[in-house]
């Protein structure tokens, strides 16, 4: 993978793999653990359930795995690789193809921290 400039073909295809992660069963059983585990009993702590989200997304989906999703996509292994993949994509998060698959991705992962439409309930 080139370092300074990611074509909109691979873009796509990174996007793709990053989102079929995201949506993995294991990948949504673990945030939707930790987000249940995370809400006090009097409501819901949003920025709890985000956190919990973003620290799931970085460690479990990118940074997880042997080998590891960026190491898979061409990218160093660990944070640098991490945030080399998120300077690439960016250029092309406009791209309606990436944005679907991230967007879709994104509302599996969003319903699995029980937030957003198409959520559980909270228990009673």
């Amino acid at each position: 993978v080139p370092t300074d400039e990611l074509s909109i073909v691979d873009a796509r295809n990174i996007t793709h793999k990053v989102s079929q992660k995201m949506q993995a069963p294991e990948i949504l059983d673990i945030i939707a653990k930790r987000c249940q585990e995370a809400k006090p009993a009097d409501g819901d702590d949003i920025q709890a359930v985000h956190m919990i989200v973003q620290d799931c997304l970085v460690n479990d989906v990118y940074l997880g795995g042997d080998p590891s999703l960026v190491v898979e996509c061409g990218f160093p292994e660990g944070e640098t690789g991490y945030i080399c993949m998120q300077y690439l994509l960016a250029e092309h998060q406009a791209d309606p193809l990436v944005a679907q698959y991230i967007g879709s991705a994104l509302m599996k992962v969003f319903q699995s921290a029980g937030i957003g439409p198409g959520a559980p309930p909270p228990p009673s």
